[in-house]
């Protein structure tokens, strides 16, 4: 088997892996996610993404034996934050998933469709998804939305790469553009939107299942050139991919910048009220990668808690922690935590941090069990699993978990996942 590739395309950092045919990691690259700050947030200009996607691959490549050739490139990554693609025209900034801009309009979904919208999409009426995110663009930036696309940023990668996407399940049920049960457009998108079907007909790209590749590298390093290219879905459900973790009753809890715990389920049990309770319990309803069966997931601020204390904490400090989310706090959150200031003992900040990290964790963990009944296996993973005092308060939490300590999960499941796929011999070239 070729030597497959993954690449992940995270909030804090984006990171590729090349993985060989027992799935060993053979390889690892990555660099800072290049947001830039603004009062509100975050957001990126596409060229300083792909330069920096390339430049990720090409130290990728580097480590790789002279002659190796890579059979296959999947893309993972963040959700909500995407791209307004208009023909003939420049795509604006990518916002941040995290950035509080569109609270009018937000305000504006949750007057003229409430309920409808969340009982529809499984998500809630938020700044976060997508669609109000592109209503701000329209009213805030004049965006055109005549013949627009909106594409994940994993989507858009991929066609910089030379590939040619659909829509993926998994990131198109993020973005506020999807009726989970009839896998079309929501009704209500063009009202919300005040825009014409037949001009925007395209805006959300058919849906479709990572089934067969999506074109081959065009450019870049010559280990890459013919690799099969695939969109690979949501990052936190390609890592659940890697851990074999995506299967009925699983709760998948990745440990990462934010913890993400994840409730995989089957098509006959998705309703509008489980819809409802989910999203009012603080969950989100989504779309499986294979487009049959539903994840809830449930987000809580584990990493950036811990992260955000570290420089007023040093005995207690993490040994493995993540990189990169200078760019994303707000400075005055690294000086108190609960009320505790600097001036603490660095042990004392730690452990409050742990105490808070952990109390929100097991709330979330309570809220998945009252609804979907308690799990029938539990998977860990992530980045602050390798950090002994979290990983020790996390395997209490969950004693009968298993631990799944791969390098990069997400990025590996990107990689498997693409090396499952075909590349049909016209793509080839």
């Amino acid at each position: 088997m070729p030597l497959r590739a993954g690449l992940d395309i995270g909030t804090a950092r984006i990171k590729a892996v090349a993985i060989e045919a027992d799935d060993r990691v053979m390889a690892l690259a990555s660099s800072a996610t290049p947001w830039e700050r603004v009062d509100s947030g975050a957001e990126m200009p596409l060229r300083a993404l792909i330069e920096t996607v390339r430049g990720v691959l090409v130290d990728l490549v580097s480590q790789l034996p002279a002659s190796t050739k890579v059979g296959s490139l999947g893309v993972t990554g963040i959700a909500e934050a995407g791209v307004l693609s208009v023909p003939g025209g420049s795509p604006p900034p990518i916002i941040a998933w995290f950035d509080s801009r569109g609270g009018t309009q937000a305000a504006r979904l949750e007057r003229d469709h409430g309920a409808e919208f969340t009982r529809a999409t499984g998500l809630p009426r938020s700044t976060l998804c997508s669609l109000v995110k592109m209503r701000w663009m329209v009213d805030e930036w004049g965006a055109s939305l005549a013949g627009a696309s909106w594409y994940s940023v994993a989507e858009w990668v991929v066609e910089e790469l030379g590939g040619t996407t659909h829509s993926e399940w998994s990131l198109a049920s993020r973005t506020g553009l999807l009726d989970l049960h009839t896998g079309k457009a929501w009704a209500g998108v063009f009202d919300y939107l005040e825009a014409d079907l037949g001009k925007t007909h395209d805006l959300l790209r058919s849906p479709a299942a990572p089934e067969r590749a999506q074109g081959a590298i065009m450019d870049g390093p010559a280990a890459l050139i013919g690799a099969a290219l695939l969109v690979t879905g949501l990052d936190h459900l390609a890592a659940a991919e890697a851990c074999d973790a995506t299967g009925h009753g699983v709760l998948f809890d990745s440990c990462g910048t934010a913890e993400a715990m994840m409730r995989f389920f089957d098509d006959d049990l998705l309703s509008d009220d489980l819809i409802i309770r989910a999203v009012e319990a603080g969950l989100t309803i989504g779309r499986h990668t294979r487009g049959s069966g539903f994840v809830a997931i449930g987000v809580v601020p584990s990493g950036l808690i811990l992260e955000s204390i570290k420089p007023v904490s040093e005995q207690g400090a993490p040994d493995a922690d993540p990189e990169g989310l200078h760019a994303v706090l707000d400075p005055d959150e690294a000086k108190t935590i609960d009320g505790l200031v600097s001036a603490t003992s660095s042990d004392a900040v730690w452990q409050a941090g742990l105490d808070d990290a952990f109390e929100r964790s097991s709330a979330l963990a309570t809220t998945i069990e009252e609804i979907f009944g308690a799990p029938e296996r539990v998977v860990l993973t992530g980045g602050w699993m390798k950090q002994e005092s979290f990983r020790s308060r996390k395997l209490h939490q969950f004693p009968n978990a298993v631990h799944d300590e791969r390098l990069e999960s997400a990025a590996a499941g990107a990689a498997m996942m693409a090396g499952r796929t075909v590349l049909e011999p016209h793509e080839a070239g």
